[in-house]
């Protein structure tokens, strides 16, 4: 059995999502993915999740059609997706 995401059900799945701001504070985050150097971004999406699974399945659906790099935040003791979506794809695909 096959299960597929898309791009907005990864997005309905995050708890918080904000520019990205992983570049002024890069001593909070650990990199666990990354597959371009999107996290240098500003124009970036980062996207906030409770559980490594809804992290990981939203760095491998956003990476296909964008630049995704997984996260843990230090600080928030929870998962990020940082991803090279901006703010206006953002709100096309969540409104």
């Amino acid at each position: 059995m096959i299960v597929e995401y898309s791009i907005q059900d990864v997005l309905d799945l995050s708890n918080t999502a904000c520019k990205n701001f992983y570049s002024e504070q890069k001593d909070r985050f650990e990199i666990h993915k990354e597959s371009k150097n999107v996290l240098s971004d500003d124009q970036a999406m980062m996207m906030f999740y409770e559980t490594r699974l809804e992290a990981l399945t939203a760095f491998k659906v956003l990476d296909q059609s964008y630049y995704a790099a997984m996260i843990w935040d230090l600080a928030g003791g929870q998962w990020a997706v940082v991803c090279s979506m901006n703010e206006e794809q953002y709100r096309k695909i969540t409104e």
